[in-house]
């Protein structure tokens, strides 16, 4: 066996000095010209047919997925419909930037912001050059990297291992199994294969997965600072835009790499030159991905700034989605890599380190993975799967040479077969593969049906759509069906119909990127009060998790829905429908095929509203991350509102936790403090103080020594209550797919009523006279039109998703106030734009100035060469390994 040094190895897929030497070879025997194109004809053709091959043979074996996304207007997937929404949306209004805002759903959210946007880029890209249309560039890049996901193993393959062809050919075909078999993953959506990009829309992850392969390749051979290192920085910073669960698979191939160069770089001989080329390697290696994360900081910047308000929680179910054709593959990845060590050639060790660094973060995830990590382990695991390619490909040369060994003699008898033995040999094996994969695909696969609406496939949701259009009066919840008692078409429609309403202009409570708003722990387990189905996943919600909340009257669940500005409710089952029928709140029902519109009684609330009474500040810890049920913090005071329907006086969430630090407190008319931080404990204890004097102030009991310093002061605090916290007994995580808890006996729940008690007895109203407020909404800009009265500021919620980015022009506060909207104060009229920081304008400028430097670099050496001045060349290192 050959042994190959993984920095030597060039990507070539013709190699120049091969066919110079033939060439030279037929001339020397008078060979005529025709001869040699036809050769070299061949020679290319047996390249390229396990390429083609392993391209093609899916389009056959899938060939009504294909067929149904060639014939198909608009998808019909799981999450796909929202992908298709989404980006749509974001090629009309946001495209070329990638830091925007959308009213669609949710009350309104940031987008990309928080989602890797090459996959949208491209799009719209594609689309505003007018190359494709919407459909068509859609279509293309979300489909494409599937396609070439095979072809993308089989280069990794052959990069890894020292260019050995049938382990490569050998890995992509084993890759369909993994590809095209569902049952692989036990039904988890897993991001690569074709269930989850056709059924169930995960487009982004084969982009990523593809640059992650490429990417790779290329990496495992920087050595120096010249073009090399530059198309691996970039396309390492493609892969972070491109999809996050491939960015953090990168930085695992980075350490893996890094480390075994560090192991190698102390084992060098002291032989001249050779520790200083392999530290020099190391160099480059290391700032590769500090290059790339450079670049990616336009975006990554504003996801790290503002990651306090992703809403996200681990979904760890790996070793549930572990079946027995993955206990197969795994064995045959184990006796690969095993026979791969004997004799390690390529990048052996540092590729096997990071798949088994991987496989462990993956399986150990639920003893270690943190509550803010959105962790979903069969999108991991699907990587980890496919990686494994690469052993189980590498068993295939043993196949091959067994093959061969039929043909030694006619190639001792000189004879020149076509393609050469070995090639005819691999090119056998590989139309036995091809067949035993036919007949097993054929016989126990089952492909995507529902993954696009077909011509006339969709026309009660057309004409639901043309309806909604002429009905904007407010927005709109659509029922999320039950996975287990709906139909699969009526069951696939309830997610499309709620992205392509708010690609046409309606708002929605709710989409499938329920992360990138903190209303998605309020606004889902309202939509799951008008369902049959539920909507929790990744979310970790104290109303989700309660069966009391679900249990309420449908009377009251409407109130709540108006206060959130809904007009519309879009139901299916016959369930929800005849509760609805007998609600007096509803009026008109008009029938879609299988679904049915109903109209909630009355105006709904306008955007911008001027407040009834002042409003309660609450100092205290918040965030959207995975929670315990007993946790005690703004979130859980506003779901205990929200759960109560009663919103006289809003929770508002103060914009610092310092009581030192508190301004405007004359606005407010209650003030709650569950959080006893300062600089200057003087000061906070005077403003807490001189606020108790006249208004009410409540203070959750803690063990720290002001919050005692407090209790003794009390005479000095007429309108203080002392409240002594008492914490739910039940600690379990937040976070089950259903509602599996009655929360009201819960000790929260009791002492929030109090609270409210509270709150309501002492509320202060807020004067009214003259006061006319309204609002008008425009992409990333907010009007808020208050007329000039001469009494005072006055408090006014604006009916929109609150966000750290958006800013007052004349530099006012913003406040977020139950559920998680905007509350201000004004006394004329006020514009807020939806803008980044400081520190997020930083990290744009950084990017655009290493991609300049990236450039310059590139260009310099591609000077140095056409002015005849050869790069410094490394000198000849042992052999193995990277």
């Amino acid at each position: 066996m050959r042994h190959f040094d993984d920095e030597q190895a060039v990507i070539d897929l013709a190699p120049r000095a091969e066919t110079a030497a033939a060439s030279a070879e037929a001339r020397a025997r008078g060979e005529k010209w025709p001869s040699e194109v036809l050769r070299a004809l061949s020679d290319f053709a047996a390249r390229a047919f396990p390429l083609l091959l392993v391209t093609v043979l899916p389009l056959w074996i899938a060939r009504d997925a294909w067929l149904s996304l060639w014939r198909g207007t608009r998808p019909r997937a799981w999450d796909g419909s929202g992908h298709y929404a989404i980006a749509q949306l974001y090629d009309r209004s946001i495209f070329p930037d990638t830091f925007g805002w959308t009213h669609a759903y949710f009350g309104g959210m940031p987008f990309p912001n928080f989602y890797p946007p090459l996959y949208f880029w491209c799009v719209s890209f594609l689309s505003n050059t007018r190359l494709l249309t919407f459909d068509e560039a859609f279509k293309l890049v979300s489909f494409l990297p599937l396609l070439l996901t095979p072809a993308a193993i089989w280069l990794l393959t052959w990069g890894v291992t020292g260019k050995n062809r049938a382990a490569a050919s050998g890995a992509a075909f084993a890759s369909l199994v993994i590809l095209l078999d569902v049952r692989v993953g036990e039904g988890y959506p897993a991001g690569l294969d074709y269930e989850s990009t056709f059924q169930i829309g995960l487009y982004s992850q084969p982009l990523g997965f593809v640059l992650l392969l490429v990417w790779f390749v290329l990496y495992r051979g920087v050595r120096k600072f010249d073009r090399r290192f530059v198309l691996a920085s970039l396309l390492l910073a493609l892969t972070v835009l491109a999809n996050f669960f491939n960015a953090v698979v990168a930085t695992v191939f980075v350490a893996a790499v890094i480390c075994d160069n560090l192991l190698k770089y102390r084992k060098a001989v002291a032989a001249e030159g050779a520790r200083e080329g392999r530290l020099r390697a190391l160099a480059a290696r290391a700032a590769s991905p500090a290059a790339a994360l450079a670049l990616t900081l336009f975006w990554v910047a504003p996801v790290l700034l503002s990651y306090k308000f992703f809403v996200t929680r681990p979904q760890d179910v790996a070793r549930h989605a572990l079946s027995p054709t993955l206990m197969v593959w795994y064995v045959a990845a184990f006796l690969g890599a095993a026979r791969w060590l004997r004799c390690p050639s390529g990048s052996a060790h540092a590729f096997l380190a990071a798949c088994m660094l991987l496989a462990a973060g993956i399986f150990s995830a639920d003893a270690f993975a943190p509550g803010w990590f959105p962790l979903q382990s069969p999108r991991f695991l699907a990587t980890l799967n496919l990686l494994l390619a690469v052993p189980v490909g590498y068993l295939v040369p043993c196949f091959v040479k067994s093959l061969t060994s039929t043909l030694s003699a006619r190639e001792e008898r000189g004879s020149r077969a076509f393609f050469g033995s070995g090639r005819r040999a691999e090119a056998l094996a590989l139309v036995v593969t091809s067949v035993v994969l036919c007949v097993y695909v054929s016989v126990l696969v089952n492909l995507p049906k529902y993954s696009f609406y077909q011509d006339g496939s969709a026309r009660h949701v057309e004409s639901l759509l043309s309806f909604a259009r002429e009905h904007r009066a407010g927005r709109y919840i659509v029922e999320t069906p039950n996975l287990k008692v709906t139909h699969a078409e009526t069951l696939f429609d309830g997610r499309a119909l709620s992205a392509f309403l708010g690609a046409q202009g309606n708002e929605v409570l709710s989409v499938v990127y329920h992360e990138a708003s903190p209303n998605a722990l309020f606004f889902l387990p309202l939509v799951n009060a008008f369902s049959t189905g539920a909507d929790n996943f990744g979310v970790s919600s104290v109303l989700s998790d309660d069966s009391s909340f679900l249990g309420q009257p449908l009377s009251s669940h409407l109130s709540r829905a108006r206060m959130l500005g809904v007009k519309y409710l879009v139901v299916a089952s016959s369930k929800i429908k005849n509760r609805l029928d007998e609600e007096s709140g509803v009026t008109g029902r008009r029938d879609f095929g299988p679904w049915s519109v109903y109209e909630i009684a009355g105006e709904p609330p306008r955007a911008a509203q001027p407040l009834l009474y002042k409003p309660a500040l609450v100092v205290s810890d918040y965030h959207f991350k995975l929670r315990r049920r007993s946790e005690y913090d703004f979130v859980r005071l506003a779901q205990e509102q929200f759960n109560g329907g009663w919103f006289d006086v809003l929770l508002t969430l103060s914009e610092t936790t310092k009581l030192d630090r508190l301004q405007h407190l004359d606005r407010f008319g209650a003030l709650v403090v569950g959080r006893y931080k300062f600089d200057d404990e003087e000061r906070a204890f005077r403003l807490l103080r001189d606020f108790a004097r006249t208004r009410l102030l409540i203070l959750l009991s803690c063990d720290s020594a002001f919050c005692g310093r407090l209790r003794a002061a009390k005479g000095e605090l007429p309108h203080a209550v002392f409240f002594d916290r008492a914490p739910s007994q039940r600690d379990e995580w937040v976070g089950s797919p259903k509602a599996t808890e009655d929360y009201r006996d819960d000790p929260i729940r009791a002492e929030w009523s109090a609270l409210r008690a509270l709150l309501d007895g002492r509320k202060i109203p807020v004067d009214l006279s003259g006061a006319e407020v309204s609002g008008v909404t425009a992409g990333d800009s907010l009007g808020v039109n208050v007329a000039p009265r001469g009494g005072g500021e006055l408090p006014v919620l604006i009916r929109t998703t609150y966000s750290p980015y958006w800013r007052r022009e004349d530099g006012g506060v913003i406040y977020a106030a139950t559920p998680f909207y905007m509350l201000t104060f004004a006394d004329g009229p006020v514009r807020l734009t939806f803008e980044r920081g400081p520190w997020e304008k930083a990290g744009a400028f950084v990017s655009l100035a290493t991609l300049i430097l990236l450039a310059g670099l590139a260009a310099s050496e591609g000077l140095a060469r056409r002015r005849g001045v050869r790069p410094e060349i490394l000198e000849q290192r042992p052999h193995g390994g990277v």
